[in-house]
C-alpha cells in the first residue's frame, strides 16, 4: 500500500488534466506567457483585461512562473493578491460566456487567516465567479506551501492545511477542487 505524504490531500484521480485545462503547449503550437500585472500597493487599481481565451487562470505572482501556456489559455497574475482582491476584480466585470474554463489559484496570501476564513472567502469567490462565468466550468486549487514555510511558520501552514482539507471535504457546489501539488 502506498501512503501519500500529505494525508489531507486526496489521492489524485487518473485524468488527463494537462489536456483538459490546456496548461501546456505542443511543439507545433506557439507558447504563450502569463500576464503579470503591476504589484500595486492600491489593489483597487487592478482590473481584469478582456477575456478572450477558452481557458483562464487567475491568481497571485505564482501564476507568472508558469513557463509557457497553451495558446488557448490566458493567465492573469496579480502579485500579492488575496482571495478578496480577486473577488473585487470579478465584481467589476460583466457576465460573459468566455471563457469555458476558469481556474482560481489563490489563498496563499491569506495564510494569516484561519483555514475556515480562507475557505469561506473561497466559497464566496466561486459563487461570484459562477455568476460572472455562467457557462464556464470552475476550478479551485488547494494551496501548496514550501518546506521553508512549514519550518519557519508552522501555524501559517496549519491554516493552509485546514483550508485544503475544508476545500476537499466541503467543496464548492460551483467548482471542482484540484488537489495540492506535492512536489516534482
Amino acid at each position: 500500500m502506498t501512503t501519500r505524504s500529505n494525508p489531507e490531500t486526496p489521492k489524485p484521480q487518473r485524468t488527463n488534466t494537462r489536456r483538459r485545462l490546456s496548461l501546456t503547449t505542443s511543439p507545433s503550437s506557439p507558447a504563450c506567457k502569463p500576464r503579470r500585472h503591476n504589484n500595486e500597493k492600491d489593489k483597487s487599481k487592478w482590473s481584469i483585461p478582456t477575456l478572450t481565451k477558452p481557458t483562464v487562470i487567475i491568481g497571485p505572482s505564482d501564476i507568472s512562473n508558469i513557463p509557457f501556456l497553451h495558446p488557448d489559455t490566458q493567465a492573469e497574475s496579480y502579485p500579492g493578491a488575496r482571495i478578496q482582491h480577486i473577488n473585487t476584480l470579478l465584481s467589476k466585470i460583466s457576465p460573459t460566456t468566455i471563457p469555458k474554463k476558469v481556474l482560481f489559484h489563490v489563498g496563499l496570501n491569506n495564510k494569516q487567516e484561519s483555514g475556515e476564513s480562507i475557505h469561506r472567502r473561497m466559497l464566496e469567490l466561486l459563487k461570484l465567479a459562477k455568476s460572472k462565468f455562467p457557462s464556464a466550468t470552475l476550478y479551485a486549487t488547494q494551496i501548496p506551501y514550501s518546506k521553508e514555510l512549514q519550518l519557519a511558520e508552522p501555524h501559517l501552514v496549519n491554516n493552509l492545511q485546514k483550508f485544503n482539507s475544508l476545500l476537499y471535504h466541503k467543496p464548492s457546489t460551483n467548482a471542482h477542487t484540484i488537489p495540492r501539488f506535492n512536489g516534482v
